[in-house]
């Protein structure tokens, strides 16, 4: 049912509003009608408020000045949000990664604006880029392919803004690129592109945002180099679960079934629905709906977890029958990967001289998961490129591996090949880790980093490093 229209049936938008209650389509169980529409804000032309397996929700649609074409059935509760453009539609600036479907005048579906998965810290090999409360995205530490995004290549120790005025809601960096997704999934990257990992299309460096070519909407992103120390790859999760990926391409790493680059997207091939990315030294991982894990690439040291030695350039499945939560690779020139499975327990697989994979051991390689030693349940996990950090469900970190610069947080420079806790006693909401730093992000919004800081990664405003979380710079 219906409510009262605040826009006339008979027009495009009413008519639309209508037969997306009416007709049938699936926007997350919507039925019917509760109360009046409530508010309507500047270029809302439309809204009712429905019932939701027993929430209160409101419908939105939004029309498109700029075509007067387009328009977007929205979700949002218990109250209307503001709204600003972002692209073909409107999305609620209260509601990140909010959903919905842009339709045009006859009331058939366009494209569906991705749930864009936040992510608001991104580490790079010795750079750090994090996203504010308000939107504003800030980079500090290395600068010299133009990581930071600032439109220079001068280095900072302090947070200093990426320029474009965009607002991002997801960011990831590689070993020394950054990209980035807006709320309507459109991704933005910068710094070095030797190897068209920007995917614009050119492998000209770009020290601000340039926009990745064939207007793809993705949910998540994924970033790392290549082994051979050219070039590097980035892949995009679009909202079907399909797989994008660019860039190099020596040891397979785009997953298209060749080892021919592309500096625009193409398609990850095996038809798999994905629901997270992640992206190591000259390989990518995707994790299914079913929790199977699947990776191709390079197989140094065994960081595909396939059971064998050798590349593979489409995805194969990481054996051993696990059911994983979520799967992370070492992005700043780590081979190794680490996963969550659904008991939170963390298995790890690959290069592992330094420790990395927790396991209690110091090997070069492991063709397939073996656990983290321990016992300990956790909630995430991030690889770098020689160690490994995870928090657990109260949010408490613990890291293993390489601490030639005091990575692991712990209060000294010793390697180990088990989970040590960080000190300092935070509660971490996420983590991600880069050469020999990293940073985490606590309940409330404030960044602490450690580590190394030759460049000023840990964005404390110097250039000495720490042995123990230190709070960033405010931004």
């Amino acid at each position: 049912m219906l409510c009262p229209p605040l826009y006339p049936r008979s027009t495009p938008v009413g008519r639309c509003l209508g037969t997306v209650l009416l007709g049938g389509l699936v926007l997350l169980g919507l039925s019917a009608c509760d109360a009046d529409p409530g508010p309507v804000q500047p270029d809302v032309v439309a809204a009712a408020k429905v019932q939701s397996n027993g929430m209160t929700k409101i419908l939105v649609c939004h029309w498109s000045i700029e075509d007067q074409r387009f328009f977007q059935i929205s979700v949002a509760g218990p109250s209307l949000p503001g709204h600003r453009r972002h692209g073909d539609g409107l999305i609620g600036e209260d509601v990140p990664g909010q959903s919905g479907m842009v339709f045009d005048d006859d009331c058939q579906p366009v494209h569906r604006v991705p749930d864009v998965i936040p992510r608001t810290l991104a580490v790079g090999y010795r750079h750090t880029c994090a996203i504010s409360a308000s939107g504003e995205t800030y980079c500090w530490g290395d600068n010299e392919y133009g990581q930071l995004g600032t439109g220079t290549t001068s280095g900072s120790s302090a947070p200093v803004p990426v320029v474009g005025g965009r607002s991002f809601v997801h960011i990831v960096a590689g070993r020394d690129h950054t990209c980035a997704l807006d709320r309507s999934g459109a991704a933005f990257c910068w710094g070095l592109n030797d190897g068209g990992q920007l995917g614009d299309g050119t492998t000209t460096n770009a020290p601000s945002p340039v926009a990745v070519q064939g207007e793809h909407r993705f949910v998540q992103l994924a970033a790392a180099d290549a082994a051979s120390g050219f070039g590097g790859h980035t892949c995009g999760l679009d909202p079907d679960g399909a797989a994008f990926c660019w860039g190099t391409n020596a040891e397979g790493e785009l997953g298209d079934g060749t080892n021919d680059p592309s500096p625009t997207p193409v398609p990850v091939v095996g038809n798999h629905h994905f629901v997270q990315l992640t992206a190591g030294t000259s390989y990518a991982c995707g994790l299914t709906e079913e929790g199977s894990a699947f990776c191709w690439g390079g197989n140094w040291g065994g960081g595909l977890g396939i059971g064998t030695p050798g590349d593979v350039a489409t995805p194969t499945p990481v054996v051993g029958d696990h059911v994983f939560t979520e799967v992370a690779a070492g992005g700043s020139s780590g081979v190794h990967t680490c996963a969550l499975d659904i008991a939170e327990a963390a298995f790890c697989w690959g290069w592992g001289i330094y420790g990395q994979r927790g396991d209690g051991t110091w090997t070069h390689g492991a063709y397939s998961p073996v656990p983290v030693i321990g016992g300990h349940t956790f909630s995430r996990i991030a690889a770098g490129r020689g160690h490994t950090c995870a928090l657990d469900t109260s949010g408490a970190a613990y890291c293993w591996g390489l601490n030639w610069a005091g990575g692991l947080g712990n209060g000294n420079t010793t390697n180990t090949s088990a989970p040590v806790a960080v000190l300092g006693g935070h509660s971490f909401v996420q983590i991600d880790l880069g050469l020999h730093h990293t940073c985490a992000e606590d309940g409330d919004g404030v960044l602490f980093c450690w580590g190394g800081n030759d460049f000023g990664q840990l964005g404390d405003g110097t250039t000495t490093p720490s042995l123990v979380p230190i709070q960033t710079l405010p931004f």
